[in-house]
């Protein structure tokens, strides 16, 4: 080995080595010219790359993992059209706030402005849908920018950071002692930021005074890792949880104090006389309808951390953008020793929730046309049991499955987020099995939204990641053909082949069966989860439409009437 080799590093193995400084130890890539010299130094750091099959799987696959390790994690895709097709990734990432850091490269700046080879204002068009996007033009500035990408992706609202690096950064050399340079924190500030006084105070009593409070913990209070201080004042107030979008599991479904899902689709109905809401951790936004599903005049106090999100769609009484473990740790501290009095307005709300299951799990039996999807889901609960990690993709047969699996840990629950976005399931997985080696992961998934990445399933394969995918397979975009129907009285564009995903996977070399029965469906899951290797489970369902969907498609009905000429 020469002397320069001890003294000097390249700047894709200076990267690498300031990534498993900051904690990283598995990334998602795919492969490109401009970034194979990452992939060798990932070698020598002893960093695992799982390679997919498409640059938004890299991203959405890191996402997942986010999500499990609620820390940001790594992917690295190569310049121009690999940046453009990890775009979509980088927006779902970012209307969801989770933390990834995203890496690629480009021509020298030299070269960069001469329609030089995949020549994309990348930098540009990452802005708009990521926290921060830059480009490093030195090679010493890697050491700063790498240690701030994992502070602006985890501060805050977290959410993506793109960082694109000219190739002349890449391969060129730069002293080794760089690496030892000191760095501003990792992540957050150590100590989180503080709630005033006056807003624990103002909130404590407008609690206190309210008749039907509810506290809804969102995607704010997961980061936050509010869990702990949320459950203890739960208990001792007795105030009824509702968990929401990233923070379900936050208080476990079916602990005494929770009454699931806190947002309009999924809450029982006595929500809407709720006359205080804490809203922890969330942008009031379409999650929620704007505010517009809780009781006329309620009372709102919001947590969020992005300041511009605070009240607004909705007036709030007490407002704040500090950490929400913080703000639950200072309401506990400011209790006391005072008891809350008990009303019957938490077991209210839980007898709801429990009469708008049982109405939901009085399904439809099984027809020539297909297994109920709320059957599927039934199914797997009796089979799968609580300890396992749940990833929900796609849209009408994924709405029934999440209403029949109780959420007891956020860490073990995904679902398409706040963009809509679907095909991400696959690639969450991916994510999800590289923390979780040791518990079930299974994939609920429609068959349109399985098409959108279904050769990371061969990526699965290729990286020995065992996971089980649960195809609800009604042949069709379900959710749109409801809408058709709805506003049309006729369909085009919606239906779908019946696709045999299971012989799919077998020819990949992993484990697929097909069910049409539902008596078949619980030995066939039992099956697939013990193979241990990556399997599909294609059931042919019913294309039923859920209440909500109903409920939504009445509302698109009526704005097409209103639109009409007179």
């Amino acid at each position: 080995m020469t002397d320069r080799a001890h003294a000097t590093l390249s700047g894709a193995e200076l990267t690498i080595k300031l990534l498993a400084r900051h904690g990283v130890d598995t990334l998602f890539a795919l492969s490109g010219n401009g970034v194979l010299a990452f992939f060798d130094a990932a070698l020598d750091a002893d960093i695992r790359v799982i390679d997919t099959r498409h640059e938004s799987a890299a991203v959405q696959a890191a996402g997942g993992r986010a999500l499990c390790t609620r820390k940001p994690e790594v992917c690295i895709v190569t310049e121009g059209p690999g940046l453009c097709n990890a775009l979509g990734g980088i927006a779902g990432l970012h209307h969801d706030g989770v933390p990834v850091i995203v890496i690629t490269n480009c021509e020298a700046d030299d070269l960069f402005g001469t329609s030089c080879f995949q020549e994309v204002p990348q930098v540009e068009a990452a802005a708009a849908i990521s926290k921060w996007s830059v480009k490093v033009h030195d090679i010493r500035q890697l050491p700063d920018v790498i240690a701030r990408a994992f502070r602006e992706a985890a501060a805050g609202i977290p959410g993506p950071v793109v960082i694109t690096l000219p190739n002349h950064v890449v391969h060129g050399h730069v002293d080794a002692a760089l690496l030892t340079r000191r760095t501003p924190a990792l992540s957050k500030a150590t100590s989180a930021t503080q709630p005033s006084a006056e807003f624990i105070a103002q909130t404590l009593a407008l609690l206190q005074k309210a008749h039907k409070p509810v506290i809804l913990a969102g995607a704010g209070a997961f980061w936050d890792g509010a869990d702990e201080p949320l459950l203890r004042f739960a208990e001792h107030t007795g105030i009824p949880v509702g968990t929401c979008s990233l923070g379900r599991g936050l208080v476990p479904d079916q602990h005494p104090c929770c009454f699931g899902d806190g947002t309009p689709g999924g809450a029982p109905p006595a929500l809407m006389e709720a006359d205080t809401v804490l809203v922890l951790g969330e942008r009031i936004d379409h999650l929620f309808a704007f505010g517009q599903r809780w009781a006329p005049g309620a009372t709102i106090v919001q947590v969020c951390a992005e300041p511009v999100a605070i009240a607004r769609s909705i007036d709030t009484a007490a407002s704040t953008s500090a950490d929400s473990r913080a703000v639950m740790a200072a309401l506990l501290s400011a209790l006391g020793p005072a008891t809350w009095p008990r009303t019957d307005w938490l077991a209210r709300l839980k007898a709801g929730q429990a009469e708008r299951l049982a109405e939901l799990h009085a399904v439809t039996p099984e027809t020539a046309a297909g297994i109920h999807p709320g059957q599927v889901a039934k199914v797997l609960q009796e089979v799968a049991g609580r300890d396992r990690v749940t990833i929900f993709d796609g849209a009408n047969g994924m709405i029934w499955a999440r209403e029949y699996l109780p959420v007891h840990n956020p860490e073990h629950f995904i679902h398409m987020g706040r963009l809509g976005m679907i095909g991400m399931g696959l690639p969450y997985a991916l994510g999800a099995r590289t923390v979780h080696p040791d518990l079930p992961v299974i994939l609920v998934v429609g068959d349109g939204s399985l098409g959108f990445h279904f050769m990371e399933f061969e990526t699965a394969i290729r990286h020995q990641l065992p996971l089980v995918v649960v195809v609800l397979n009604d042949s069709a975009w379900g959710i749109e053909q409801h809408f058709q129907r709805r506003i049309f009285a006729r369909t085009t564009g919606t239906a779908l082949s019946h696709v045999r995903y299971d012989q799919l996977a077998q020819s990949l070399g992993g484990f697929g069966a097909y069910v049409t029965k539902e008596e078949e469906l619980a030995g066939v899951l039992r099956t697939a989860l013990a193979t241990g290797v990556p399997a599909i489970v294609n059931v042919r369902t019913e294309n039923v439409e859920h209440r909500t969907v109903a409920a939504a498609g009445k509302r698109l009905l009526q704005q097409h009437r209103e639109h009409q000429p007179r």
